[in-house]
Parts: C-alpha cells; structure tokens; sequence
C-alpha cells in the first residue's frame, strides 16, 4: 500500500482554481491570500512568487510548484530574468502566452491536519527536477490548465480529483529530493514504523493495541512507542484515532451507510462509544457531517 496516496485520497479534500494569469502584465499586484493549503503552478515561462513573513522570492519556472501547507498571503511579480527554455517535452503550442501560472487552494475535510501535512516547511518549493524524478514529468497542474475548470458545480468532481492527483505528485517529488526533511516522511522510510502505519491503514477497523503495533514493527512495546512518536510527531495509538475518524468522516459525508456500520467499520462496536471519540476529534457530531454532506 501506497501511505501517501491513501492518506490524500481519504481527506475529502475539495479543489478550486484561485487564479490563472496568462500575460506578464496580469501580474500586477497580484495577491492572493487564503488561510487554505494551496499549490501554485508555473506552467509556462516563469515568474516570482513573494510568501509573507518568509525571507526572498521563489523564482520559477516550466513545471515548478510551489506548496503552502497552511496557505498565506502570496504576491506574484515578473520573472526578472530569462525562463525555463521550451523542451521537447513541454514544447510551446503555436501562439501560445508566454507565461501561464496557476493557483489552486484546497480545502480539507474536517479541522484535523494529518502528520503528512503538519510536518512540511511553511512554504516547499518543487522544481520540475522532481517530478521528474519522481516519475512525473508532467504533473496534474497541467490537466487542471486544460480541463478550463475552476472547480464550481459540475466541474467540482473534476477539480477534485485532478487536484488531488497534484497533490500527491507534489508530495511525492518533494520526497524523492528530500526525503529526511520532513517527520511524516521520515517515518516511511523507518522500516518498523512504516509497518504499523501500514497496517492500521490497510485494517483501521481491526482491534488495535500499542502491543500489537509494536508486535506489526518487529519492536518492543516501548522502543515502538518512542520511536512512533519522534518520527511522526504523535503518539501511535493518537494517530490510529485520528485516520480512524478520518476515514469515518468521508465515510458520513458519502451518504448511504448507517452510523453502526460505520462505527464499526473503523473499530467500534458500540455507536455511542463511535460517536464520542468521533465530537472529540472533529468537534462536531456525526449528525452534523451528514447534515453538511446533505
């Protein structure tokens, strides 16, 4: 199993195009702001990119990404300088504009931020390098640009699934370069805690213990403990909580399933006992996310 890909695919994340400039002169004072987690595309020529509260400017180029975790106010300037030649495999169509930068926010499902997230820098940066070492040399960013959607009524499923695709490219190419950067990451690579969160994922509903995830790690209960907590930055049995009320979240939101079979879809036999864990994590009851899904 893929961690990455099940933890992006599980956030009921929602996509929107916040911007497309397709002319330098659109860049002046561009500013966009939103407290939303958000991905910024440089598809074709290049342009600057300012952060607030962050020291310099990100240049980029064809195929680079910039990604803000916890959103912020962004202000995007001329490329001050030559770009990114055209290649063979990313040729320049016949009269097309010299810059096209795309950005996209993304809202997640629910108040919690998974380790994956909690544990990237402020602001990563990730050049088409990445991509295309990690296997993408042509990233989703590309089929949002195309598809002309910007993520409103029926174009939502699209947006959706496009940016989320994205999202995990992304993730992924900044892994490829530097993999021991970021907590979450770093717990992947760990062989022993990359066991147990294998395994709580692929049976979230199973009947977990801080013994028996150390006994899925190969290690003893409290070498697993302590090494699940430094490399993810919470403890094994918070985080088999919180994917558990993850999964139940999208789960209640999809419609068409009771609560007792959700509840113990995910390792509860009792709905109350469900139900509490559940307002405890999330801060509203599954009531209420059905509600909002309805």
């Amino acid at each position: 199993m893929d961690i990455i890909d099940d933890v992006i695919r599980h956030l009921g994340l929602r996509g929107r195009v916040a911007y497309r400039h397709e002319r330098p002169a659109d860049l002046a004072d561009a500013i966009h702001d939103s407290e939303l987690l958000q991905l910024h595309c440089v598809l074709d020529g290049a342009c600057r990119y300012r952060v607030d509260g962050d020291h310099g400017e990100y240049r980029l180029q064809r195929g680079d990404v910039l990604l803000l975790p916890c959103g912020g106010q962004v202000t995007l300037l001329d490329a001050g300088g030559s770009a990114r030649a055209h290649t063979a495999q990313h040729p320049s169509p016949a009269g097309a504009a010299r810059l096209l930068a795309l950005g996209v926010e993304v809202e997640l499902a629910g108040r919690l931020r998974h380790p994956l997230f909690s544990g990237l820098p402020r602001v990563v940066r990730i050049d088409h390098a990445g991509f295309v070492t990690s296997g993408t040399p042509e990233h989703a960013g590309y089929l949002v640009a195309r598809s002309g959607a910007r993520g409103a009524g029926a174009e939502s499923a699209i947006i959706d699934r496009l940016v989320e695709i994205l999202l995990i490219q992304a993730i992924k190419a900044y892994q490829a370069g530097r993999a021991t950067d970021t907590a979450f990451v770093s717990a992947l690579l760990d062989p022993a805690v990359s066991r147990a969160i294998a395994a709580i994922h692929a049976e979230p509903g199973r009947n977990w213990s801080l013994e028996r995830l150390a006994q899925a790690s190969g290690l003893s209960r409290s070498a697993f403990s302590r090494r699940f907590t430094e490399l993810t930055g919470v403890p094994a049995m918070h985080y088999l909580t919180a994917w558990r009320m993850q999964l139940a979240l999208q789960k209640l939101r999809s419609g068409g399933v009771d609560l007792a079979h959700i509840a113990r879809s995910v390792g509860y036999l009792s709905p109350a006992a469900f139900q509490k864990a559940f307002k405890r994590v999330h801060g509203f009851t599954p009531g209420q996310a059905t509600a909002v899904a309805g």
